[in-house]
């Protein structure tokens, strides 16, 4: 059972690094930013802002 667990935890946080890096190829290729290094960090940023405020909702209980 803690197998599974683990290889899910696994598998999201892969899916989630994989989806900041296709959003972070993408705003090189609209020109937004010169390297991939510099997109996938501001978009690793904005990801962070966007999701804070549900932590801190949790963080409240």
């Amino acid at each position: 059972m803690l197998e599974k667990a683990i290889g899910a935890v696994i598998f999201v946080v892969v899916l989630c690094v994989g989806i900041l890096a296709l959003v972070a190829q993408v705003r090189v290729t609209m020109g937004e930013f010169s390297s991939f290094a510099r997109a996938f960090s501001a978009t690793t940023y904005d990801a962070a802002h966007l999701i804070a405020p549900i932590g801190a909702l949790f963080h409240m209980r």
